[in-house]
Parts: structure tokens; C-alpha cells; sequence
């Protein structure tokens, strides 16, 4: 149950701040929650990373034979007195990658966690943008976290998202933007973002009608949901989270990032993104 009260407070808040003097995008994220950006990533980098989102996609679906094949032979295979099943033998090497989990309404849409360097790619192509920088720093301060670095792909026959917001809004709670770029135009028909927001009385939006390179600026708290996608080629976005430093790491997030990559910091003043990860990097995403 959403608790509507609050929201139309969050949002009175952010219509109050957005009334003070700040950039005409930057105001209209304020009054909605949610602004777009177009043409924030160029095309050649977009293909770049279109390409190691494919790649991390047959990886996982590669995966995902291997461990049916697996439970396929367990089922039936004869009976044994080998103990190796106890020790974990049989599956060694084919631990389920961290996917569809992510995401509601999860049939037909597929969630990769992005890999060196196609991550530092991402991240720095959004920071290039001085618009960006100045929302980030207005709403988040100067020093941010990443909190996501992923992709989704929405293919056809997927459902309706249940309307939801990330996480509730909370004073103590640290604050979240979320910025999904576009891999390749997006038609009405390949299930784009739809928000709804609140000026007075509510609206409802498709946002995600957008160009390659476009990119979708949400604040965590924004109602939202993935449309259905009826027809055309799989809808993919690469996506990354900034947290701010102050308030503790909301509930509801899923802080979609590999395990190395979870305490990195940025100064927007340096716009240096520096991961530490000892996974293997994505290969040939040029």
C-alpha cells in the first residue's frame, strides 16, 4: 500500500525547492521526480555497451542451461552411496548468477550486473554531462555512491510492472537518483518507463519513449513501472544509482552492483570513477 500522504509531501518539498534558483532541468526534475536527458551518451559508446550487455546476457542464459542440465541429471540419474553431492561436486563452477531477481514482473525481462569496464564506461559517459553533475550535486551533494551499475532487457510478451516506487520516502534515509540511458530507440510498443507524478493533482506519463543515448533521471521515490512490451526487439537500458553520504542506505533498493564495486565514491568536483574489482572484465565489448 502506498502511503499517499507522504508522497504528496516529498513532492510539496520538491516543488518548494525547485521554486529556488536552479537550472531549468534541474527544476523540472524537482517538480516531477523525474526529468529526461537527451542524447547523454554518444552513439558510439552506447554500441559499446549494447555490446557487453549482450555478452553478459548469453553468458547468463548460457548459465542457466548448464544448471537445467544439471538438475536434469540429478533427477535422473540412479541412486548412489557417492557423497560427493554433499560436497557440492556436481554443480562446482555453475552458481547461478544474480539475474531475474532484480526486477518485478521478472518473465521475459532480464537483469545483468555490469562488468569492468563497461561499468567505468557507463558512469563516466553520465558524468561528462554538466547537467547531470548539477542535479547530482543539488540533490545528493558533492560526494556520491554508486549503488547500481546494471542493465535491464525487456523482451516481448512481458507484462505490466505493478505501479512501485524504489523505496519510501524517509527523512533519516539517504537519498537515490537513478539514471537508465537507452541502448537503441524506443518505440510505445517495447514496454518503455511509464511514472506518475504530482503538481497540484496527480499525472500519469510514458517517459521512456526515447532515442538512443537518452537517459531517464529518477529520484528513488518516484512511482513508476515498466510497461508491457508488445511488440518489436528487446528493450535494453544500462542503468546506474547514486547514493548521497548523508541518511542511512534506504530499504527497497536492490543496490544492483557486484559485491567489488559496492564502496565506490565519487567527488563530482573530479568526476573520477575508480572501481576495484578483481572479477573478470567483459570481453571484447569494443
Amino acid at each position: 500500500m502506498f502511503n499517499w500522504k507522504a508522497v504528496a509531501f516529498r513532492l510539496k518539498a520538491q516543488i518548494d525547492e525547485a521554486n529556488s534558483q536552479l537550472s531549468e532541468f534541474v527544476r523540472k526534475f524537482y517538480l516531477r521526480g523525474y526529468v529526461v536527458h537527451k542524447e547523454l551518451v554518444a552513439s558510439d559508446l552506447v554500441s559499446q555497451l549494447e555490446r557487453a550487455v549482450i555478452l553478459l546476457e548469453e553468458e547468463y542464459l548460457s548459465m542457466d542451461v548448464q544448471i537445467a542440465d544439471n538438475e536434469h541429471k540429478k533427477t535422473t540419474a540412479p541412486a548412489s552411496d557417492d557423497s560427493s553431492d554433499e560436497e557440492g561436486n556436481n554443480d562446482e563452477g555453475f552458481e547461478r548468477p544474480p539475474g531475474d531477481v532484480f526486477v518485478k514482473a521478472n518473465a521475459n525481462r532480464r537483469h545483468v550486473l555490469l562488468r569492468e569496464p563497461a561499468a567505468t564506461l557507463l558512469i563516466s559517459s553520465m558524468l561528462g554531462s554538466q547537467d547531470l553533475v548539477d542535479l547530482l550535486r543539488s540533490h545528493l551533494g558533492n560526494r556520491v555512491r554508486v549503488v547500481e551499475a546494471a542493465a535491464i532487457s525487456v523482451s516481448c510478451d512481458a507484462k505490466h510492472q505493478a505501479w512501485h516506487w524504489d523505496n519510501e520516502y524517509e527523512p533519516q534515509f539517504a537519498k537515490i537518483v537513478t539514471v537508465f540511458v537507452a541502448l537503441q530507440d524506443i518505440s510505445p510498443t517495447m514496454g518503455p518507463i511509464e511514472m506518475i507524478y504530482y503538481d497540484g493533482k496527480w499525472h500519469r506519463e510514458t517517459v521512456g519513449v526515447v532515442g538512443l543515448g537518452d537517459a531517464v533521471v529518477m529520484e528513488s521515490t518516484t512511482i513508476h513501472r515498466g510497461s508491457k512490451h508488445s511488440g518489436g526487439p528487446p528493450r535494453r537500458v544500462a542503468y546506474a544509482s547514486f547514493m548521497s553520504l548523508r541518511g542511512s542506505p534506504p530499504d527497497g533498493p536492490v543496490y544492483a552492483i557486484r559485491e567489488q564495486m559496492q564502496k565506490t565514491e565519487i567527488n563530482l568536483d573530479e568526476r573520477e570513477v575508480v572501481f576495484t574489482s578483481s572479477e573478470p572484465s567483459t570481453p571484447n565489448v569494443a
